[in-house]
């Protein structure tokens, strides 16, 4: 081959080589500098101080059980406890929250398809809960409450469609624990259990029947869930 043929045969080459080590190098990625092992991604949406909560909630408790009598029938004995409540709540600190609590008591209780009676009540409580953040939107609480209630009950008699009514007061205590959890910024929801610890007096609406009042402790211990709203 002549020298022209092999100057440019070079040349061809040295341009080949340029074109394939420019693609190779648009092709790498390079990191330089570790800095971003230092950066630390938190989600602190859950639990923060000066966040308000409103929402629902909705404890209750159900038993039922077989009372035998003498003359060897058997009734059904049956007790329903449900209080649904609105709530608005305050976080004092990142792990403390205050909340106001209003709702409607209801207990019922009878033996077989007759005889039952009817309890209402409104109920008011405060509550304080510690709760903690174990972090993915998830969370605990464990708290106590404290307040009152006031309502009646209508007893039935051995006439049908004669009831006796009467009137009762008294204070409430409670124990609550279980799970949070907050699958957005603000959407919230709770489950677990809280026992209701309510100590009172009652009296006959009419005195004039010639009943006796009395005081009475029940202790009820129910499943509750609530949903609600966090918000600044």
């Amino acid at each position: 081959m002549s020298d022209g043929t092999w100057r440019w045969l070079a040349w061809a080459l040295a341009a080949s080589t340029l074109a394939m080590a420019s693609a190779a190098n648009a092709q790498v990625t390079r990191v330089r500098g570790g800095d971003f092992r230092r950066h630390e991604v938190r989600d602190d949406t859950l639990l923060r101080q000066g966040r308000m909560e409103a929402g629902f909630s909705l404890a209750g408790s159900w038993a039922t059980s077989h009372v035998t009598r003498a003359d060897g029938t058997t009734d059904q004995q049956h007790s329903v406890y449900a209080i649904p409540s609105v709530v608005g709540g305050y976080m004092v600190l990142d792990w403390l929250e205050v909340r106001a609590t209003l709702g409607l008591q209801y207990v019922g209780s009878g033996i077989g398809g007759d005889a039952s009676q009817d309890h209402f009540s409104g109920v008011l409580t405060v509550q304080g809960l510690a709760q903690a953040d174990f972090g993915l939107g998830v969370g605990g609480y464990l708290g106590l409450g404290l307040g009152g209630y006031y309502g009646w009950r209508n007893q039935p008699t051995e006439m049908a469609g004669v009831r006796y009514g009467f009137q009762h007061a008294g204070g409430v205590g409670q124990v609550l624990a279980g799970l949070l959890v907050q699958p957005g910024a603000s959407l919230m929801f709770r489950g677990g259990l809280r026992l209701d610890l309510l100590y009172g007096a009652e009296w006959p609406s009419n005195d004039a029947l010639g009943l006796e009042g009395s005081s009475a402790f029940n202790a009820h211990l129910m499943a509750e869930l609530s949903i609600g709203w966090r918000f600044r």
